[in-house]
């Protein structure tokens, strides 16, 4: 279903658009760090549990091809399309094909007791052959693609551990209602607004801890450690959530939205 239900949306841009002006890029099996565990993409979730110690996968079938893209190097060759302005359709693939075996070697060095090693009939089949449209091929190195992905796991849930995110929930009352903002010991307290296509922040502070309560509107948020800039959480923020945020924490906040002024109240430690 997965499969039928794109190429039934290719073949409705095919025949409905010209041709010379559209561009369709199918991507192979894409992983990066910021990948949710457990939901759809099994090399991020296996990484993880390294990381994590955990061990809720126990089987893996080594008769399982996948074809595996860094997001850096599928997002790579899509800017240069864009930037050459072609047109067509494209396969984007790295020069990894891999059996699940395998990549739980890479992952590992050993496999763990745990993980059960089968040799069954894969569920997915291993697409072999020509498939039409032009290949593009990322050439990457896998085990060092692996241990760069660990390392940006480590550093992006230290990151987490340093946000909070919370909505903040009215209390109601016939006479009108409160919210309450922060609980924060705060030394300072002001109001900013973001002009469309507007960013403002990008810095981090040493010591200082702040909170930005999102008083109207909606705010794009990108978050990076000090130590990795590259490793970057981004997320909206909504009307009513309040997003703490630490020390050494860049924080920077971008208004991307058509008619949308965000108002955003922030109280700081210092």
């Amino acid at each position: 279903w997965f499969v039928n239900s794109k190429l039934k949306g290719e073949n409705y841009l095919l025949s409905n658009y010209d041709n010379n002006k559209l561009c369709i890029i199918r991507p192979s099996n894409v992983y990066g760090y910021d990948c949710k565990p457990y939901y759809n993409n099994l090399l991020t979730t296996m990484v993880y549990e390294k990381v994590k110690g955990l061990n809720k996968i126990n089987k893996l079938n080594k008769n399982c091809i996948r074809n595996m893209i860094s997001v850096n190097g599928l997002v790579n060759k899509i800017s240069k399309i864009i930037s050459e302005k072609r047109f067509g359709v494209y396969n984007i693939l790295s020069s990894n094909d891999l059996s699940l075996e395998l990549i739980a070697n890479s992952i590992y060095n050993c496999i763990p007791d745990n993980i059960e090693i089968t040799d069954d009939k894969p569920s997915i089949p291993n697409i072999k052959g020509d498939i039409p449209g032009e290949n593009i091929i990322v050439s990457e190195d896998f085990s060092l693609k692996i241990q760069e992905l660990e390392s940006n796991i480590k550093s992006y849930y230290d990151l987490l551990d340093k946000i909070v995110i919370n909505k903040r929930n009215y209390l109601q009352q016939s006479r009108g209602d409160m919210v309450e903002i922060t609980s924060l010991d705060s030394k300072r307290l002001y109001k900013i607004t973001i002009t469309q296509n507007s960013v403002r922040g990008n810095h981090y502070h040493y010591k200082q801890v702040e909170d930005f309560y999102i008083n109207k509107g909606k705010v794009l948020f990108l978050l990076a450690l000090d130590t990795e800039p590259e490793v970057i959480h981004v997320f909206i923020g909504y009307k009513d959530e309040l997003i703490t945020v630490n020390p050494l924490v860049i924080h920077t906040v971008c208004n991307e939205f058509l008619y949308n002024i965000p108002e955003i109240i922030i109280s700081s430690t210092q």
